[in-house]
């Protein structure tokens, strides 16, 4: 749904300036969503360059390294 998806859109956009640079998992959280759905989401936005990679990357839940994004 188009109208669901852009609420997603803005939600990670001010996840990002509330709670400052964050991964993924982090996003999700602040939010209480699925990470696949915001990662989905912040992904889009980092192709049309309004979140961009801090170059940090901190332990994801599972142990993996996460990359820590930030609004450009």
């Amino acid at each position: 749904n188009k109208l669901r998806s852009r609420k997603v859109y803005q939600d990670v956009l001010n996840a990002l300036a509330e709670f400052g640079p964050s991964t993924d998992f982090e996003i999700s959280s602040h939010l209480g969503r699925v990470a696949t759905s915001v990662g989905k989401r912040r992904g889009e936005l980092r192709d049309v360059g309004l979140v961009i990679d801090s170059g940090i990357k901190r332990k994801s839940p599972s142990g993996s390294w996460a990359i820590v994004w930030k609004l450009a």
